[in-house]
């Protein structure tokens, strides 16, 4: 049995302005989610601003926060059904 939402894990480069100016890229790590079976990966945002990480770890425990506020609203009966936490590979 399959829960929704699900979230993931990607790395990416970064292209922000200062990263830019470096003479190596710099990878970060972004959130992304599926709300439904057959959706779009989208990409998470929190207060406007695009989830990225600097290692793998800290997006792991932003993944563990996001199932944690998703288990809460359900017990809160915002939504149905139980979170269940399936994360996918790289």
């Amino acid at each position: 049995m399959s829960t929704w939402p699900k979230f993931r894990a990607s790395r990416w480069i970064d292209t922000s302005p200062a990263a830019m100016e470096r003479e190596q890229a710099t990878i970060v790590y972004g959130i992304q989610t599926q709300t439904e079976k057959g959706a779009k990966w989208a990409h998470c945002h929190e207060n406007g601003e695009p989830l990225f990480f600097e290692s793998a770890e800290l997006a792991s425990d932003a993944i563990d926060r996001l199932w944690s506020a998703t288990r809460s609203a359900r017990s809160d009966g915002e939504t149905e059904g139980g979170a269940q936490s399936r994360r996918e590979p790289e």
